[in-house]
């Protein structure tokens, strides 16, 4: 049997948003190799420096590395390298975000149409409030100090990486390689998640807004992306805290909780007309095989699960943050207990 209508749009409309999203990635992957070309010789010069002190002293310590001038000019010049990079990464996450807004206000239109099944005449909200919607999603804050927090994360990330490199004994080089990989790569991973966070709130909150306008949305409900492993070896894709919430109904004055990579999508619940179904939550999970259901949910968790000793829905964790509002999380397997 096909899916309604609304589930389908509501699919497509979530597709649309990673495609842009994706194609956003790839332009920043490759304006930062230019970084990493750039610093690659200096983090090599740097490791050399520590493995040359730890083979002398015996040690090598964070308040050691922290006295080399190489580190500080090192520090200074990432520091401008981010700068540019973060100038020119702003005016295309706020893009993005500008996009999503546009979106967040056309689509829910439809989906009306589709839950009612017919052409409804109903108040709409025009593209001009776009702008206001951008900043609710960003919490008021400056996008360009957001962008500005993945400095402090670069600088944790390269210094524990060629700590952690020369305590081990590696070779310059690996050391080098080890810090792009997985200490410098932070910078671009916080610009990453800031343009997909910022993209799915501002959608979200259009969407909200757009519903509230309408005068037919009584409610919306939660529909998560439900997306297995590609593998029946491999966890799902989708947060277990949204699958817990899916299905789940909010009044359109409620903001729903959700995570910086939350992909969840609001349905409306239109006032006269039948209220959207779909499989959700428990019902959906329950429907698949069981080695799925294992892999998702992990060894631990699931065995408590099948004992029945916490309930599905207790898997999301809500709490309250004091600028993005309600955000949700796994509870760990040590609080299902």
């Amino acid at each position: 049997m096909p899916d309604p209508l609304y589930i389908t749009l509501t699919n497509e409309y979530r597709q649309r948003l990673i495609d842009r999203e994706q194609s956003f990635q790839r332009d920043m992957a490759r304006r930062w190799l230019a970084i990493e070309r750039q610093l690659n010789n200096d983090f090599i010069e740097l490791a050399e420096l520590a493995n040359q002190q730890y083979e002398q002293s015996g040690k090598f310590s964070r308040e050691d590395l922290y006295q080399l001038n190489r580190y500080t000019a090192l520090l200074a010049q990432l520091r401008q390298q981010l700068i540019r990079f973060n100038i020119l990464s702003e005016s295309q996450v706020n893009q993005l975000v500008i996009d999503a807004v546009l979106d967040g206000l056309s689509n829910p239109i439809e989906l009306i149409n589709a839950v009612a099944a017919a052409n409804l005449f109903f108040d709409r909200l025009g593209i001009e409030a776009a702008e206001n919607i951008a900043a609710v999603a960003r919490a008021s804050q400056p996008l360009n100090t957001i962008l500005a927090r993945n400095y402090p994360l670069t600088v944790n990330a390269i210094t524990d990486q060629l700590l952690t490199g020369v305590a081990a004994g590696y070779n310059p080089r690996k050391i080098a390689n080890n810090i792009i990989k997985n200490g410098l790569s932070q910078g671009l991973n916080h610009i990453l998640l800031v343009a997909r966070d910022q993209a799915n709130r501002a959608y979200r909150e259009a969407s909200r807004q757009q519903y509230q306008q309408s005068g037919l949305v009584t409610s919306y409900i939660r529909i998560a992306a439900k997306q297995p492993g590609r593998t029946s070896k491999q966890p799902g894709r989708t947060c277990l805290a949204c699958l817990a919430l899916d299905g789940t109904e909010y009044a359109t004055d409620d903001f729903m909780a959700v995570h910086p990579q939350d992909r969840c999508a609001m349905i409306p619940v239109v006032r006269r007309y039948p209220k959207p179904t779909f499989p959700a939550g428990e019902v959906y999970f329950n429907s698949l095989d069981t080695n799925i259901q294992r892999q998702w949910m992990g060894e631990a968790r699931y065995e408590l699960w099948k004992a029945g000793q916490f309930q599905f829905k207790d898997m999301a964790k809500i709490h309250q943050n004091d600028t993005w509002g309600p955000s949700v999380q796994v509870r760990p397997v040590k609080e299902l207990v």
